[in-house]
């Protein structure tokens, strides 16, 4: 009779033991690394000013990234953007199917003050389709920027 008892406890506590039991494989690990690696570039706008900070594209100011196997092409749209007093917000991010080499980075201050910030990252899709970007450090950060002045700076493989 113990050993009935002894048994059906064995079995009781077998499927508890496996699945306890670490199934992460060297490539699992490996995977996850990959996953996470920097992929994408971002242009943030940082205001360091008292007041609103106004920033725009268009004609000869422009954003645009290069990637593995070309740069943009539809570059030179028309962009507006405002970042409050003591705030920063991503500008311009790249695509998330691509991996990002390099960014041009041209737009003009039209109002306050502050300076932009070249970022590496992750670029992905979320569940619903929209283009996410996940920050993983700060590449370069340019000199402060006021009402007037035009950014013209280019960073990483631009060809």
């Amino acid at each position: 009779m113990k050993s009935i008892k002894l048994l059906l406890i064995i079995m009781a506590l077998l499927p508890l033991a496996m699945a306890c039991s670490n199934s992460t494989s060297a490539d699992d690990i490996e995977e996850e690394l990959t996953e996470d690696e920097p992929n994408g570039l971002a242009v943030r706008i940082v205001n360091t000013g008292d007041s609103k900070m106004e920033v725009e594209t268009g004609g000869s100011t422009i954003v645009y990234f290069c990637y593995e196997d070309e740069c943009e092409d539809d570059a030179g749209y028309f962009s507006y953007a405002e970042v409050n007093t003591g705030a920063e917000m991503m500008f311009d991010t790249s695509l998330p199917e691509k991996v990002a080499v390099g960014v041009y980075v041209g737009f003009e201050v039209t109002r306050g003050s502050g300076h932009f910030e070249i970022v590496s990252g992750v670029s992905y899709r979320d569940d619903d389709d929209w283009a996410e970007f996940d920050e993983v450090d700060v590449l370069y950060t340019s000199g402060t920027l006021s009402s007037g002045d035009k950014a013209d700076y280019t960073y990483g493989n631009m060809e």
